[in-house]
């Protein structure tokens, strides 16, 4: 079975995330390892991810963005 990220979608319609399709294959992944300490697999099958951003994205927090817009220049607050 191959998974995509963008295959399934959110009830909001908003497509799913890589991070969020790489839940299934860790979770088979586990499951697997299990078997295998139980010696119920001779080895575990390679199982692939997809590639997710390694930076963090990071939100202002309501205040932040408060006083980020409270020291803007004229031109740039207004288009704030």
């Amino acid at each position: 079975m191959t998974v995509k990220a963008g295959d399934g979608r959110r009830p909001t319609g908003r497509t799913v995330a890589p991070a969020t399709v790489n839940k299934v294959p860790g979770a088979l992944s586990a499951v697997l390892r299990a078997a295998q300490d139980w010696q119920w697999l001779d080895h575990v099958p390679k199982i692939s991810k997809l590639r997710t951003p390694t930076e963090r994205i990071r939100w202002l927090q309501p205040g932040e963005a408060k006083r980020l817009l409270a020291v803007l220049p004229p031109h740039l607050a207004d288009m704030a």
